[in-house]
This record gives structure tokens, sequence and C-alpha cells, in this order.
């Protein structure tokens, strides 16, 4: 059956992202998922039990990867802040 993308992750309105968030940390967590959010900036951090294992190792230790599509700014979250 198809489910919406508004069903399953909420609108693109900054409350319903950091709902769907919450709603998800726990389960996340449970399974070894850290899951950090930072609600002034709507930052988020997602480290999965591979990544933790992967950090671990000797070259990879001092590498980060950053999602750069939150820049694309699609609740207008900017204009709220300033």
């Amino acid at each position: 059956m198809f489910t919406s993308r508004k069903t399953k992750f909420g609108t693109r309105k900054e409350i319903d992202i950091l709902a769907v968030l919450r709603s998800k940390k726990e389960t996340l967590e449970a399974k070894g998922t850290t899951l950090l959010i930072d609600e002034d900036s709507l930052t988020v951090v997602v480290v999965t039990p591979i990544m933790k294992r992967a950090h671990k190792l000797r070259f990879s230790s001092e590498t980060c990867f950053v999602d750069s599509t939150g820049s694309v700014d699609e609740v207008s979250f900017k204009k709220n802040i300033y």
C-alpha cells in the first residue's frame, strides 16, 4: 500500500519535522543509533552503529561527513530567526 510522504514523515514545517524526529528517537536508539537534535538551529546528528565501529579505525577517526542538503532550507527556517 502506498504511504504518502506526509503520513510517514510529516509535512515540511519545522514543528512537524521535530515531532517526527522525536517520535523516532527512542526506536533508533534502541537499535544502537545515536540521534541528537538541536531544536534551536534545527540541526540533527545521526550516528549509526556501523559509523561508530568505523570511527574506531585509525584512518577514519579523523573523518566526518556533513550533509549539506540542509542549505536548501525548504521550511524557510532562516527567515524565522532573523
